[in-house]
């Protein structure tokens, strides 16, 4: 397990990317389903607590949001929670 950190342009953003990754990324590694890796947000940063493998999945997740540079956040939100239903 390692600690790294991920910026984000908002605190907003932060909020999304954090519900996006414990739904999309590896879920049920996470603490909040009693897996072992950990979230925290502290402003508009992410500070994430994981193996080497899942920060991987986690960097090509960003990555694949980075499309998105000529949407607005909320575009990109929406995109997220389409996905998030879809999952459910």
């Amino acid at each position: 397990m390692e600690t790294r950190f991920y910026p984000a342009e908002s605190k907003e953003a932060v909020e999304v990317l954090m519900t996006a990754l414990a739904s999309v990324v590896y879920p049920g590694l996470w603490e909040a389903e009693g897996g072992e890796g950990v979230i925290v947000q502290v402003g508009s940063k992410l500070f994430i607590r994981q193996s080497s493998e899942i920060h991987q999945a986690i960097i090509d997740f960003m990555r694949e949001l980075k499309f998105a540079d000529a949407m607005t956040m909320e575009a990109v939100s929406s995109r997220l929670s389409l996905i998030s239903t879809w999952l459910d």
